[in-house]
Order: C-alpha cells, then sequence, then structure tokens
C-alpha cells in the first residue's frame, strides 16, 4: 500500500495524491458484509437522474464529450464516458453514496465502486490515487473527495482522464454523459477546501506528536 505524504496532500487541492485499499463490489456485499448492505439499504430508492461533473475542479460541461458506446479493443464498446482533466485533478462523489469497492487491478487500473441511490453504482476508473481516508463502507455525501484523476490500468501513457460508468442493480449500463448536467456549486467547492485545511492540520498535529 503506497502511503500519501505531507507535500503530495498539499499539492492535493491541485495535483492530487496516490494511495489505493482493497474492497469489493456492492453486487456481493448482501453475502460478505450485513453491515455494508445495510448502509446501502439507507440510500434513497429514487435514483438520481441529473448528477453533478465529477470532477471538481478545471471541468466545464462543455469540455465533456460523449464517449459512450465508442468501439474498444476486442470488440468491446465504451461503458462510460472518458473526462479529460489535469493529472491530480479532484474526483468527488456526484450523490450521496457508499464506498463498495477499492482496487487496483485490470483495465480500470486504481478504481472506485459506489452504491448510490435508486441501486445505481458508479464506477471511477484510471485514478492516480484514492483520497487517503477513503474506505470501503465510508458512506459519502455529494461533494466528497473520491481520488484524483490519472492514466492507470489499459489507460497508462494517455492523457489522463476518469472513466465514469453507471450501472443499475440488474447491470444494465447506463449513459453518464445523458446524466451529467451541472457543475457543483461554488458553495460545495469552498466548503472542500475548508475541508482540506482541517484534514492538514489534523495530519500536522498528528506528524508533531
Amino acid at each position: 500500500m503506497k502511503k500519501i505524504q505531507f507535500t503530495t496532500i498539499v499539492l492535493a487541492i491541485i495535483t492530487g495524491a496516490t494511495i489505493m485499499f482493497g474492497g469489493f463490489h456492492y453486487s456481493e456485499a448482501r453475502h460478505n458484509d450485513s453491515s455494508l448492505y445495510r448502509k446501502i439499504r439507507k440510500l434513497d430508492d429514487d435514483a438520481v437522474e441529473k448528477i453533478a461533473n465529477p470532477i471538481m475542479f478545471g471541468v466545464a460541461l462543455d469540455d465533456i464529450q460523449d464517449t459512450f458506446g465508442d468501439p474498444r479493443s476486442g470488440g468491446r464498446t465504451h461503458e462510460g464516458v472518458d473526462i479529460f482533466a489535469p493529472r491530480g485533478a479532484i474526483i468527488a462523489s456526484p450523490t450521496e453514496a457508499v464506498v463498495t469497492k477499492i482496487a487496483d487491478k485490470g483495465l480500470g487500473g486504481i478504481q472506485v465502486w459506489t452504491a448510490n441511490p435508486g441501486g445505481h453504482s458508479y464506477y471511477y476508473a484510471h485514478m492516480n490515487g484514492v483520497f487517503e481516508d477513503l474506505e470501503v463502507g465510508d458512506e459519502l455525501d455529494a461533494g466528497d473527495i473520491i481520488g484524483f484523476v490519472g492514466d492507470t490500468g489499459n489507460a497508462q501513457g494517455t492523457s489522463p482522464h476518469l472513466h465514469f460508468g453507471i450501472y443499475t442493480n440488474d447491470r444494465e449500463v447506463l449513459n453518464p454523459y445523458e446524466m451529467i448536467t451541472k457543475n457543483f456549486s461554488n458553495k460545495k467547492k469552498i466548503s472542500l477546501l475548508e475541508d482540506y485545511i482541517e484534514f492538514l492540520q489534523d495530519k500536522l498535529r498528528r506528524e508533531k506528536r
């Protein structure tokens, strides 16, 4: 496991950080972790139809292109949208969510899965790293940090981007492009920066002990 350094966290507002944990997808939750399943059951039964752009800073709505369904190697089609952004750009949860899987493997590289309202599952892939405090089972509010944009997995060597996918409970693939209709408010962005400052202060205090 990679340890996030203080200097990296200081720069994380702009450049991000690198750390990852292990976990599992929420479709396994009922069988593997009853406490996780209870948290998922607390989510709203109604899916969120209009969500915020998960890149907190630096990406306007007009910058996002509809890459859903584009051809991929091996006869696959693209099950999501690629949102191009500077390496380390902050990725935030667009809705309330429960973290169900954190891993570094396969095509997605460093990745996070969350359970979201309405039985939807959000998939964040190719990340440079996962936010240090994030763990499987965490309950997130909209705007909470998930991780940072990168090029891991089969995206290595390409322009940094977030692969963002949305799936229903029966594994139907939805087009996120049609659902991303806004950016986070300035109030939410300021709140995130305030939380970062508090995080840094707490870390400083711990390191001085």
